[in-house]
């Protein structure tokens, strides 16, 4: 994924269609993403050891 968002960066670089604030843009744009990718995975492992727990426990 890191990769495709390198080239369309150069791409843009390349055709003068890029200004610095685009670029911020686009970095706080992949920062957030990230973000939210990473919390989403971490919650959906803590529900699931969670959820082996509660199992273990009832039986």
């Amino acid at each position: 994924m890191n990769d495709w968002i390198l080239e369309k960066i150069a791409d843009e670089w390349s055709k003068g269609g890029i200004t610095a604030r685009k670029l911020v843009l686009i970095v706080i744009g992949v920062s957030v993403t990230a973000i939210v990718i990473m919390t989403i995975r971490s919650g959906i492992e803590s529900a699931y050891t969670e959820g082996l727990e509660n199992a273990l426990e009832n039986h």
